[in-house]
C-alpha cells in the first residue's frame, strides 16, 4: 500500500478491487442513488439551465462526476492516485459532453494543496466523496475544502460513519476489533478497504458549522441494507431494497445508522 507524502493514503495499489466492491455491487448502486436524490436539491439551488464550476476532490475515476458532466457542468476531478486517475480518463475517453456544455478533467493532486492548484479560485460546488476518512487528519482538510467554495455555493461531503461501524461491530460481535481501538488486528486483514479513520458526523457539522456552513442537511447511506441477513438480500429485490433506502435515508431516527453520511450544505457570506 502506497502513501502519499502527507500520510493519505492512496489507492494505486488497489484501484481495481475498489471500483469493483464499490461500484460493481448492489450497494455502490444505493451510495450512487442517494448521491443523485440529494444532488438533485443541490443544483435546484443554481440558476436553471447554468453551467456549474464543480470541483471533485479525491474522486478518483470520477464515476459520479462523469453524471455531472453529462448535465451540462464543467467538473475538476483531482486525486492522489496516478492509477485511479487513469481509470476515469480511459472510462472518460470517447465520451462526447460537448452536446450539453459539460466538460471533465482529471488531475493530480491532494486535498491540502489545493489553493497552490487553484489560487484564487472557487467553485460552485465542492465535493469530496469517500475521501476523509483516508487521511491522516481528516478535520485539517475542512478548512481547505471549505475555502474553495464560493459564497453561495455549496460543499458536498460523503463520510464513513464512525457510528454506523461501531454497531456493526456490535452486532456481529467483533469485540476484539472494538477493544483494539476500532483498528485491524492484523496488518493483512480482510479490512483492507475499511477506511482508518471513520468519523462522527456530527463532529463534522459541527466543525462546518464554523467555516461558514451553519445550515447542513444529512442522509444516511445504507441505513439498513448493511444490517440484513444474507437470506433476506437473496430473497427480496434489490429494487425494493433502493427504494425503501431512499425513503428512510433522511430519517431522523436512522441517518446514524448509514454505513456512509451525506452532509451537504451551503456557504453563508
Amino acid at each position: 500500500m502506497k502513501l502519499s507524502t502527507c500520510g493519505d493514503q492512496s489507492f494505486d495499489d488497489r484501484a481495481a478491487e475498489f471500483r469493483e466492491r464499490i461500484y460493481g455491487s448492489d450497494r455502490g448502486l444505493i451510495r450512487l442513488a442517494v448521491l443523485r436524490q440529494d444532488f438533485q436539491e443541490i443544483l435546484r439551488a443554481f440558476p436553471e439551465g447554468g453551467s456549474l464550476d464543480i470541483l471533485d476532490a479525491g474522486g478518483g475515476f470520477g464515476a459520479f462526476s462523469r453524471e455531472l458532466a453529462y448535465a451540462g457542468h464543467r467538473v475538476t476531478v483531482i486525486d492522489i492516485s496516478e492509477e485511479m486517475l487513469e481509470i476515469g480518463r480511459r472510462d472518460t475517453a470517447g465520451h462526447d459532453f460537448s452536446g450539453t456544455g459539460g466538460s471533465i478533467v482529471f488531475q493530480r493532486g491532494a486535498i491540502q494543496d489545493l489553493p497552490v492548484l487553484f489560487p484564487g479560485r472557487t467553485f460552485d460546488i465542492v465535493i469530496c466523496h469517500a475521501v476523509l476518512e483516508w487521511l491522516a487528519a481528516p478535520f485539517d482538510a475542512l478548512p481547505v475544502l471549505a475555502g474553495m467554495v464560493r459564497e453561495s455555493g455549496w460543499l458536498s461531503l460523503l463520510v464513513y460513519n464512525r457510528t454506523a461501524l461501531l454497531f456493526k461491530s456490535l452486532v456481529v460481535g467483533n469485540y476484539r476489533y472494538l477493544e483494539n481501538g476500532m483498528r485491524p488486528l492484523r496488518r493483512k486483514s480482510k479490512m483492507r478497504m475499511t477506511p482508518p479513520n471513520p468519523l462522527v458526523p456530527e463532529e463534522v457539522r459541527r466543525a462546518l458549522s464554523g467555516l461558514g456552513f451553519p445550515d447542513t442537511e444529512m442522509s444516511g447511506v445504507r441505513v439498513f441494507h448493511d444490517y440484513m441477513a444474507r437470506y433476506h438480500l437473496a430473497e427480496i429485490p434489490g429494487e425494493e431494497i433502493l427504494s425503501w433506502e431512499l425513503k428512510m435515508c433522511r430519517h431522523p431516527d436512522f441517518v446514524s445508522l448509514g454505513r456512509y453520511v451525506h452532509i451537504f450544505g451551503s456557504r453563508k457570506a
